[in-house]
């Protein structure tokens, strides 16, 4: 997305970043844990601020972060 939060998630990009810093076997973390009205907000508004969100409760940058941590993680 743009540096604004805001436009289109790049997943082709995310998915470089992501083998880069693999690859380099370097730390990350996705941290803009938010309900705004933006592409880099994770959540809908309607999401509860104690957490276990499912798919439903989820924006589409939520689910791509989710699934990069998840994958990496098991």
């Amino acid at each position: 997305m743009e540096a604004s939060g805001d436009g289109p998630v790049d997943q082709a990009e995310w998915k470089a970043f992501v083998d880069w810093m693999e690859a380099g076997k370097l730390s990350w973390i996705v941290w803009s844990v938010s309900d705004k009205n933006e592409t880099c907000s994770m959540l809908l508004p309607r999401a509860s601020a104690d957490g276990n969100w499912d798919d439903g409760l989820l924006k589409s940058w939520g689910r791509i972060s989710r699934t990069s941590i998840r994958e990496r993680n098991q």
